[in-house]
């Protein structure tokens, strides 16, 4: 998916893949649409100069990648939504940062990090919109 100049928002549904989002300025979102996918069906992680998101949970292999979210600012995209929850500016970099020690959402749940787990869940913001 190629994003303009102006702002963008890209939808995402289960199932839909593998998709990359090159993006050019504005302020953009991401928005995830399946009812199947959650904030704890979301695994975020840098990889490379790109910011790296993937679906976790059944029967699922989907991922988005923002190209060059690292490399340059106006290839960022400014929020992530899912369900009545959004993630937006320095929370995305936060939460990949709070995420990087784990391998996945399982192995978070597995260590017994309550803490973490909080920060997490404090990084989303709760929304009146589905």
């Amino acid at each position: 998916m190629v994003g303009g100049v102006g702002d963008d928002i890209y939808l995402f549904a289960r199932g839909d893949g593998h998709d990359s989002i090159l993006e050019d300025g504005g302020t953009d979102s991401l928005v995830f649409t399946s009812r199947e996918i959650t904030r704890e069906t979301l695994w975020l992680k840098k990889d490379g100069d790109n910011l790296r998101i993937q679906v976790n949970g059944a029967n699922s292999g989907d991922t988005v990648t923002v190209l060059g979210y690292y490399d340059n600012p106006k290839n960022k995209i400014e929020m992530i939504s899912v369900e009545r929850y959004q993630l937006a500016g320095d929370n995305i970099d936060r939460m990949v940062e709070a995420m990087s020690t784990f391998t996945s959402s399982e192995s978070i749940s597995a260590a017994g990090n309550i803490n973490l787990q909080t920060h997490i869940n404090s990084l989303w913001i709760a929304t009146s919109n589905p």
